[in-house]
């Protein structure tokens, strides 16, 4: 919570989280069976295991800031409602109920309450555990053992704020489009969806630069970072307003492509393309390349392309294992 904290403080604080997550669930790295370690394929997409879930709590960065922008966006719903109990969905909880667990001691029990979801017993068993080892139940509504993805919520609204952390990187294999199109149906006109938007980028990249390499003797300053990059173009852009443009019954197996220049030969100059990911989870609160394993990049497989210039076309893939398809334009 300490915007202060450096980064070998929020790893010990985040191994201390698994460690006190892992002791109270039972979920974690010794003794696993199978029920931990065993994913669960959804008609839109992958949901990873307790055991997985579980361990995206070391995560340092990425752990630490979306929990500071959850806490952010819950003041601002809490600032638009005038004395409102404030409720929220949290889909796709994992055993430890991570993002909210180590904010309920910043939170009054008498303004804020949350439905945790999620497909795997085990993980919403161990996340009941975690809150009532700590005392919180009272900000507990409900806990739902269902599919984020298609579920109906509409008996238990209004909600104001709704969360998902339900992805891979560059939008792959796991159902973050399809939950949080379901999450933005039950959200009050005025509601807020964490994360506030998620970009994925076309970028190609010279990967020998991509970091500074020093020798073991190396002594002084550190010279700075000379990347080669050039940005081909958005490919996709994942907030509220395109969310509730989005409607999974009536959508076909794919996405409307989105085409990118492909640049000619020199001027690729042997660079490589990959998507990029970047996450606003809300505010000046967000993961930006290498801050965690959501951000890393995907270097993509073209092929052999020409060496004229042309246009570099993606189609999101639908379906139980959601991802980029990509190709150069004939011509």
């Amino acid at each position: 919570m300490d915007e202060q904290s450096g980064y070998g403080l929020l790893r010990e604080t985040c191994e201390e989280l698994f460690a006190v997550g892992k002791a109270v669930s039972g979920i974690g790295e010794q003794g696993v069976e199978s029920a931990q370690t065993a994913d669960t394929i959804l008609p839109q997409g992958k949901a990873v295991s307790p055991l997985t879930a579980a361990r995206c709590a070391r995560e340092f960065a990425r752990t630490s800031r979306f929990i500071r922008g959850l806490h952010a966006v819950l003041l601002k719903a809490q600032s638009r409602c005038d004395g409102q109990t404030i409720h929220m969905l949290y889909a796709g909880c994992g055993p430890y109920a991570t993002l909210i667990l180590p904010l309920l001691p910043y939170l009054p029990r008498d303004g804020f309450r949350f439905t945790l979801i999620d497909i795997h017993p085990l993980a919403l068993d161990g996340a009941r555990k975690a809150i009532a080892h700590f005392g919180y139940d009272e900000f507990i509504r409900d806990y739902l053992l269902t599919d984020a993805c298609s579920a109906d919520f509409a008996a238990r609204q209004p909600f104001q704020v709704a969360v998902t952390e339900t992805m891979n990187l560059a939008m792959e294999k796991e159902p973050q489009l399809a939950v949080s199109a379901n999450l933005v149906k039950h959200l009050e006109p005025d509601g807020i969806l964490v994360p506030e938007q998620i970009t994925v980028t076309a970028t190609l990249l010279d990967s020998g630069r991509e970091f500074t390499v020093l020798p073991a003797d190396h002594q002084g300053e550190i010279p700075p970072l000379q990347r080669r990059r050039l940005k081909l173009g958005t490919v996709m852009e994942l907030n509220q307003a395109a969310l509730k443009e989005f409607n999974p019954e009536n959508a076909a197996t794919h996405l409307p492509p989105v085409s990118v220049p492909w640049p000619d030969k020199t001027e690729r100059d042997n660079m490589r393309p990959a998507l990029l990911t970047y996450i606003r989870v809300f505010g000046e609160h967000d993961l930006s390349c290498y801050d965690c394993s959501l951000t890393l990049p995907k270097y993509l497989r073209v092929g052999a392309t020409p060496d004229v210039a042309s246009e570099l076309v993606f189609s999101y893939r639908l379906g139980e294992i959601p991802g980029f398809e990509y190709s150069v334009a004939d011509g």
